[in-house]
């Protein structure tokens, strides 16, 4: 633990009970908002690609493990 991070706690640790929850409060909305603008970038960055390649070129799951499937079985078939 660093030394800020210990100043931090023992600090914590004075305050009243009521200021204590409203800061934990804050922290938690920070997190959520942080949480939410990267689902925002996300789904962004997803349609850029989407109107770039288009959505041909983007397999299901279920397509993607028929097709390791596949390829593992010839693997095997090939190795024997």
């Amino acid at each position: 633990m660093t030394t800020l991070e210990q100043e931090l706690i023992n600090r914590f640790a004075q305050l009243d009970l009521e200021t204590k929850q409203r800061l934990l409060a804050q922290v938690e909305t920070e997190d959520d908002d942080d949480f939410e603008l990267l689902m925002q970038e996300m789904d962004e960055f997803r349609d850029g690609l989407l109107v770039k390649y288009g959505a041909g070129h983007f397999m299901s799951v279920v397509d993607m493990m028929r097709e390791v499937r596949e390829e593992h079985e010839n693997d095997l078939m090939d190795c024997c």
